[in-house]
């Protein structure tokens, strides 16, 4: 089940499947190139791979961050290295129910979703660790 796309700096976009755990990596082509998968994808607790992987950004260091739904779990995934997936320890948290990311800055990370409705998440390491430094909601008006 595809959810959220980020391209590359070379225009190949990685597609998040909030159902099966994996990262579907697409060529410029349209072409499927590879589908990353990784255990860390799988939280032990069953009820929380009832949504998985989902929102997904690129950072322009060559690396993809991408959170799991429901255990808000943040990942670096760190494409010079074979796809090597990292947990990023975050201090403040939770990420729990986190949905879209935007990268606002190469040490700043917007998490939409949840409650509350956003979360402002810094790193000063190259997203080794992060922490949570501002909360807010997001009302919308149609």
């Amino acid at each position: 089940m595809a959810d959220d796309v980020a391209v590359d700096a070379d225009g190949n976009a990685y597609v998040t499947d909030v159902k099966g755990s994996k990262i579907w990596k697409v060529g410029v082509d349209g072409e499927l190139l590879s589908t990353l998968t990784n255990p860390l994808f799988t939280p032990k607790e069953w009820y929380k791979s009832l949504l998985r992987l989902n929102g997904i950004v690129y950072h322009p260091d060559g690396y993809l961050i991408v959170i799991h739904t429901l255990s808000g779990n943040l990942f670096k995934i760190d494409l010079g290295k074979g796809d090597e997936v990292k947990l990023i320890e975050v201090a403040g948290g939770p990420l729990a129910f986190g949905d879209g990311l935007e990268l606002i800055f190469p040490t700043k990370l917007i998490v939409a979703a949840g409650n509350p409705s956003g979360r402002l998440v810094e790193s000063t390491d190259g997203w080794e660790t992060a922490s949570v430094v501002a909360k807010f909601r997001v009302l919308c008006i149609v």
